[in-house]
């Protein structure tokens, strides 16, 4: 049991370890999807502001200028979009940063300007700001593309790594399994073949789990009861034997010597009805069951176990052809004493 319970608070550790991998794999995957989706959306905000206000500027004549109002709005547009960008985690890195910086500065300068300013002057600067925000674009992507690559990397070295662990878990846990089916299976085979050598009278049979005897578990205690029980039912039997022996002593010893009297008997009615040939066989009847008798008496001398058989309905007798086989294993038991 306590096996067992290694094994699944080893599972239970290892499953919650590989969750807790693949949802920090899984979070940085949504965080920079996010980060790339809002970078990219304030890019291309951008590119909308300058491309508007490059359309309006156009359709001025050369010797006009821009209202300040229109700088003005136009710097606040772009400094909150450079602000946005300026908060995600992949303007960290050192070119997306240098870019980013590049715009800001420029975009500052344009909201410096106080006064109007000619269109020929704004529109260069609208160029000049296209320019570094397609810069910012472009560095934006390889960064994207890169962390992209990094998640990716990651998430295939965990899935490796996770899959290789979980196999020698795997591997270690059968091992494990097979070992224990051994110690349970073993046993239990043991233990129900001596029950059915039991029930087979098979006394003097032991049950041996075939391991150390330092090793005490369930399985030894009930190895330890089915022994006690076949001893102490061999020592019943052996009583009853014993008891049958004696019995059968006496009986010899009382009836030989009435059979030795009777056959005396006989041998002199046979002198006197010699002759007589239906008085001799009468004779002869008496001497084969005499020796029958006598041949049953011995049988009970050599009496190994205690087996009956039915009678009649509700009544046993001793089964002496059974009883006097021999059992494979069996410690004879003696009969003279």
């Amino acid at each position: 049991m306590v096996v067992l319970g290694i094994i699944v608070t080893l599972h239970v550790v290892m499953a919650l370890q590989s969750i807790l991998a693949l949802h920090g794999v899984l979070r940085d995957l949504d965080a920079a999807g996010a980060a790339a989706v809002a970078s990219t959306t304030a890019i291309q905000r951008a590119k909308l502001e300058l491309n508007a206000a490059q359309v309006r500027s156009s359709d001025l004549p050369p010797q006009a200028t821009v209202p300040a109002r229109d700088l003005a709005s136009l710097s606040g547009s772009l400094d909150s979009q450079v602000r946005a960008m300026n908060d995600l985690v992949l303007m960290e890195a050192d070119g997306p940063a240098g870019d980013l910086a590049h715009l800001h500065d420029q975009v500052r300068q344009l909201a410096a300007d106080a006064g109007p300013v000619p269109v020929s002057l704004f529109l260069d600067r609208l160029v000049h700001l296209r320019d570094q925000v397609d810069r910012l674009e472009i560095s934006t992507s390889r960064v994207i593309e890169e962390a992209r690559q990094d998640i990716t990397s990651r998430f295939r070295r965990t899935i490796v790594v996770l899959g290789v662990v979980f196999v020698l878990i795997i591997n270690a846990t059968l091992m494990v399994l097979s070992r224990m089916v051994g110690i349970i299976v073993r046993p239990v085979d043991r233990l129900v073949e001596g029950s059915r050598r039991l029930a087979r009278e098979e006394f003097s049979h032991r049950v041996d789990l075939g391991r150390p005897r330092r090793w005490s578990d369930e399985f030894a205690e009930l190895a330890d009861a089915h022994n006690a029980l076949a001893a102490q039912l061999e020592q019943n039997e052996q009583r009853k034997v014993e008891m049958m022996h004696q019995v059968a002593r006496t009986l010899s010893h009382e009836l030989n010597n009435a059979i030795a009297i009777i056959e005396l008997q006989i041998t002199h009615l046979a002198r006197q009805t010699r002759g007589d040939e239906s008085q001799a066989e009468r004779l002869r009847e008496i001497h084969r069951t005499l020796a029958r008798i006598s041949r049953t008496i011995d049988s009970l001398m050599h009496v190994r176990r205690i087996v009956l058989t039915d009678y009649t309905s509700g009544v046993s007798m001793l089964d002496l052809e059974r009883s006097t086989e021999e059992v494979p294993g069996e410690v004879p038991i003696a009969a003279g004493r």
